[in-house]
């Protein structure tokens, strides 16, 4: 994995100012300067919380969830930052011949991919056409890409059913969707929504990732809260049929305490200021993880893993007008 192989010069794609402007990327663009001039695994560990290894190792962990489905031809990971999941994609299928790796953030794209990619994978670097874009307007032609690849990503789209459409839009018939992201249980009210999304970063979080000291919210930084049935609402009105749903799940005994105090109305949390900003696990998520600490099987739902993400496996329909 050693030595680094250059890439393609990126491409740039249409965004709107006021996108580029925005607290979300200009705070991005800051981290990206930030960090660019150190190692690789200092980047991906600012970035995406894993080393190179660690990274090969989690992303093969989702891979694996998918069981025999595979990725050929060409392919978009969408807002893909520095990156690192298609790098893993593109490692481990190799019949993949080219990638779009479609990022927002200008300086990520110009500064940390060319870095990142290779740290991960030299051999394979080559396949990706870094692009500064938006996974709102992808200059492709209609039915041009065979899979899309997305890791938390798609909850920071302010119009999620129009995304969709746009990704469904330059997939071919019967192509692949596979989003790794954050589903809240569909309990979640508008009022813990709305509280969470209005959480205020601290400073010293500011300052550790490069983002200015001016005031900022979660909705300030392009963060959304979607439920899973929103989720599946919006797969399903742009034409994508669920193949797999998991949950991926880190197992640990302290966390069946935090799983417990969730469990109480958020209007009591919030007065008693117990985890105000954490929603609730999914329906049999607490029995799930203590079966699985005592060596139990349980709900097929849940895949143990060391991060929390949901995991949908889609594909776009066949025929049909979207």
């Amino acid at each position: 994995m050693s030595g680094l192989t250059s890439l393609a010069a990126p491409e740039r794609w249409p965004i709107p100012n006021d996108l580029l402007e925005s607290p979300a990327v200009t705070n991005r663009n800051q981290l990206a300067r930030k960090f660019a001039a150190t190692l690789p695994d200092r980047i991906l560990k600012q970035y995406i919380k894993m080393d190179a290894e660690g990274a090969r190792r989690f992303y093969n962990r989702v891979l694996d969830v998918i069981g025999d489905v595979s990725f050929q031809g060409t392919g978009i990971e969408l807002g893909a930052g520095v990156a690192a999941f298609s790098t893993v994609v593109a490692m481990r299928y190799r019949q993949v011949e080219k990638i779009y790796a479609v990022e927002l953030v200008p300086d990520v794209v110009t500064m940390l991919q060319p870095v990142t990619i290779p740290a991960i994978d030299s051999e394979r670097a080559g396949v990706f056409q870094p692009v500064i874009g938006s996974f709102d307007c992808l200059s492709l032609d209609d039915a041009s890409v065979d899979f899309c690849v997305e890791f938390a990503s798609l909850h920071h789209s302010d119009d999620l059913i129009g995304t969709l459409r746009e990704v469904a839009r330059v997939l071919r018939p019967g192509g692949l969707l596979l989003a790794v992201d954050r589903a809240h249980n569909d309990g979640v009210t508008d009022a813990q929504r709305a509280f969470m999304l209005n959480v205020a970063y601290p400073a010293a979080w500011k300052a550790e990732n490069g983002y200015d000291d001016a005031p900022l919210t979660r909705r300030e930084n392009g963060e959304h809260e979607i439920l899973l049935k929103e989720w599946r609402e919006a797969f399903a009105e742009t034409g994508f049929t669920e193949i797999k749903h998991h949950e991926l799940r880190h197992v640990a005994w302290p966390k069946l305490w935090r799983g417990a105090v969730l469990t109480l109305p958020f209007g009591l949390r919030r007065r008693m200021n117990w985890a105000p900003s954490r929603a609730r696990w999914h329906q049999g998520e607490w029995w799930w993880q203590l079966g699985n600490l005592l060596g139990l099987t349980g709900d097929g739902r849940f895949v143990r893993a060391s991060h929390d993400y949901s995991l949908f496996l889609l594909k776009k329909a066949q025929t049909g007008r979207l």
